[in-house]
């Protein structure tokens, strides 16, 4: 028993340490049986933890599904960004967590993901340089985040070519230690015009002189080094 726990604390320490992590809690306020994760899960069910979620610890941008495979079936998607964040899981979500995928996993890395359906759900490409061809999800792009400081410009054709439009990170928070860490959330491109469903290719950098607004994200949850949000298929995006 006593070799048992002192692995249990050095796994445990182990994701503690490493930027980015996530800690799932099983009652709200950071209390009950937990989980540690320092990378994406399409199906917590394999971990015994598929609808416990109540509340979490996490560094770095995270995204939650009610849903296993990422809200493949359609469903609720909780998303976060933060350093050392504690946030409550909305009551009427408490043990309703299927996945959990990782969105950014460093302080002030420069990177880009592109998801196959809206509000960052289904398959996913992450990249922190620029492709020449985005392959498998040619014409199936939905949703975007970015990180980082730098720019982003998409494009509907192969090769850097054809219609462009340059994404940012217009979010952020920090902590004493002098982390920081910047995000874009880019739900859907149903007003990306020419580039909506249509982004081929992806370039560091701002090489157009278009950009979208900063897009409406509803309701959130406020903490300190921390903000969480949702979206539901219902439409309802209210936190409280």
């Amino acid at each position: 028993m006593k070799s048992l726990l002192i692995i249990l604390v050095f796994v445990l320490g182990t994701c503690a340490k490493k930027w980015p992590r996530i800690t799932l809690y099983s009652k709200p306020n950071q209390l009950g049986y937990t989980k540690c994760y320092p990378e994406s899960v399409s199906d917590l069910s394999l971990d015994n933890f598929d609808d416990t979620t109540s509340s979490v610890v996490q560094t770095g941008v995270w995204i939650f599904y009610e849903n296993t495979n990422y809200n493949r079936d359609p469903g609720v998607v909780l998303f976060s960004y933060g350093i050392n964040a504690k946030f409550n899981i909305p009551a009427k979500h408490h043990g309703k967590i299927s996945s959990i995928r990782l969105a950014s996993s460093h302080n002030e890395m420069d990177a880009i993901s592109f998801y196959e359906g809206t509000e960052f759900t289904k398959k996913d490409l992450f990249t922190t340089k620029s492709l020449k061809d985005l392959n498998y999800l040619h014409n199936r792009i939905s949703s975007m985040i970015v990180t980082g400081k730098m720019q982003w410009t998409i494009y509907s054709e192969t090769g850097f070519n054809g219609h462009c439009l340059c994404l940012y990170s217009y979010e952020s928070v920090g902590n004493a230690n002098g982390d920081i860490l910047h995000v874009g959330f880019y739900p859907t491109t149903y007003d990306f015009g020419p580039l909506d469903d249509s982004v081929k290719s992806v370039r560091l950098g701002c090489h157009c002189d278009r950009r979208p607004a900063v897009p409406d994200l509803g309701d959130a949850i406020i903490r300190p080094n921390g903000v969480m949000r949702m979206f539901s298929p219902a439409g309802d995006h209210c936190l409280h």
